[in-house]
């Protein structure tokens, strides 16, 4: 996704800063009770918007140069959170699959197993190591930490035993049967092809995946907006050297104050710029189709779950006073392995009001029309979660409040995501009806209607 008009640019670019004419000027919005409003917008931009770019630019580091046509090249940031080399290869024979498939292990690197032809500057590599932590899915610390220089290597089949000769990516990746923890792995790629400048989709990418059978990613099809190509598992390389002509090795999705895992939410603002240009991304790149609004409904959503657990007992109760008002066309649903991913993302996408219990599914907000609101019908002892999330996305977000109008189905269950609820149907219809107020009256909603619906003014 580029900057809309061309007099905008992203705010990281070394000629433009977060002024006016930034792409998150405007989506910022920030409280008037904030104590300082300035100090806040700035504090938002840095740590949960394109901001965040520009402190990985500040932190990047030049580890090996190249001083002939054909050396290696490496490049870090801090702690090693993000890295881009070129003309390197990585040697797998520790991998040993088949006899040590765990998952999330650091040993796959060691000495002598990665590295190209460069000067090698010792002393800032060093000093980058020094401090840097080298969690699983937090840096590429575990496996940078080897890296050496090779005066003999040459990137040839007599060195090599796989070539990637277009760029390629590789990354590791948190669970794919979560939406919640898997979209942190494509929020912090597309923040990281942000830092490396480049969107294009011919590119092979990796999946950095250690356990004894093949990474299962019940979201596949959202690679589709990086890549054209089969996604490739590191299994494939098990005892190989691989050697790279470009390769990026991004942003992992449980980064230290990270998007957006565990991430501290800066105080009094909301909207980021950039995950609101990552939610567009993947609608633009997985051709999604906006079909609405409708002329005189608002379309309701609600998710419903298959688990044991975080059921709302009395779900009919509360559709059948959904689909009696008349201002609502009501879809019931529950995505389920059964119905494919982009459809499923299409179902959110053609979305006013998107309901449903704590849990990943509300994660579908990525999706959601940004005149869209997000309602979480209970909070199941972690409100902040999903709140947090839709503070990013920039999206209107209602949740339970009253404690005394819900009801626990088990009376000795100590954590509250192991239960199940009956919820005050009329509780539930009144906070809808709020969101269908915001709905109507919100300003992208009103054009996006107008669009479609308003006549043309005939000329006299």
């Amino acid at each position: 996704l580029m900057a809309q008009h061309l007099n905008e640019c992203w705010g990281y670019e070394p000629n433009c800063n977060f002024d006016k004419r930034s792409y998150s000027w405007k989506k910022i919005k920030c409280s008037k009770n904030a104590p300082d409003l300035e100090k806040s917008r700035y504090a938002f931009y840095y740590d949960a918007d394109f901001g965040l770019i520009k402190k990985h630019n500040a932190s990047l580091v030049e580890l090996c140069s190249p001083v002939n046509p054909g050396d290696a090249s490496l490049r870090c940031s801090e702690s090693f959170e993000y890295c881009y080399a070129k003309n390197i290869f990585l040697n797998f024979a520790n991998l040993k699959h088949d006899e040590n498939g765990k998952k999330y292990r650091s040993d796959v690197i060691g000495k002598g197993h990665i590295g190209g032809r460069c000067k090698f500057h010792e002393r800032k590599f060093k000093n980058l190591a020094l401090d840097a932590y080298d969690g699983y899915l937090q840096s590429w610390a575990a496996e940078m930490k080897y890296f050496q220089r090779f005066p003999s290597f040459q990137l040839n089949d007599s060195y090599c035993d796989v070539i990637f000769d277009q760029p390629t990516i590789v990354i590791k990746l948190d669970a794919g049967i979560n939406m919640y923890h898997h979209f942190c792995d494509f929020i912090n790629l597309y923040l990281s092809q942000h830092l490396n400048g480049s969107f294009h989709q011919d590119v092979d990418i990796i999946l950095w995946d250690t356990n004894v059978s093949p990474y299962f990613d019940m979201f596949r099809e959202t690679w589709l907006a990086f890549t054209t190509k089969p996604l490739i598992d590191l299994q494939d390389f098990d005892g190989k050297r691989v050697c790279f002509r470009e390769v990026m090795f991004p942003i992992l999705a449980r980064k230290v104050f990270g998007l957006y895992y565990n991430m501290p939410m800066p105080a009094y603002c909301r909207g980021s710029g950039l995950v609101q240009a990552f939610s567009h991304h993947l609608i633009h790149r997985l051709q999604l189709k906006q079909n609405g609004p409708l002329k005189e409904k608002l379309r309701v959503t609600y998710l419903v779950r298959s688990s044991q657990h975080r059921i709302i007992m009395n779900t009919n109760e509360i559709v059948k006073r959904l689909k009696a008002d008349p201002q609502f066309n009501v879809t019931v649903t529950e995505y389920a392995m059964g119905i494919p991913v982009l459809e499923q993302y299409q179902m959110s996408h053609n979305t006013d009001i998107f309901m449903s219990i704590h849990g990943a599914g509300l994660t579908h907000m990525f999706f959601l029309p940004d005149w869209a609101v997000v309602f979480e019908l209970y909070h199941c002892g972690d409100p902040d979660c999903y709140r947090d999330l839709a503070t990013l996305r920039g999206l209107k977000f209602f949740g339970w409040q009253d404690e005394t109008k819900v009801q626990y189905q088990k009376k000795n269950v100590e954590n509250p995501k192991f239960n199940n609820f009956y919820l005050d149907a009329d509780e539930v219809m009144r906070i809808v009806h709020l969101a269908a107020e915001y709905v109507w009256s919100n300003k992208l909603f009103r054009q996006a209607h107008a669009r479609l619906y308003s006549k043309p003014k005939l000329e006299l």
